[in-house]
């Protein structure tokens, strides 16, 4: 049975303050899909004038801008940014 990683950048869906990379890239159509207890890592490219805050979830091995994740059920992973600018 496939596990699914689901990765969320705040403050909110409409935000362009960054993206992510996903490293292995999963199964499936949307790449997210995992086989139980693999480890994968989470990498956050944050925009100009935006930084990683921190993370929220199963998150292990943080380190700047990355964090891992082991598969061990479907899991949510949440990178909270701010902004590094004055605008």
């Amino acid at each position: 049975m496939l596990r699914y990683l689901h990765v969320w950048i705040k403050p909110g869906d409409d935000f362009e303050g960054g993206t992510y990379l996903l490293n292995p890239l999963g199964l499936g159509e949307d790449e997210n899909a995992y086989i139980r207890d693999m480890t994968v890592s989470v990498i956050i490219l944050p925009e100009a004038g935006w930084e990683l805050d921190n993370w929220a979830g199963p998150v292990f091995n943080e380190e700047g801008n990355t964090a891992q994740v082991k598969m061990t059920s479907s899991l949510t992973v949440v990178a909270t940014m701010k902004r590094t600018d004055t605008k």
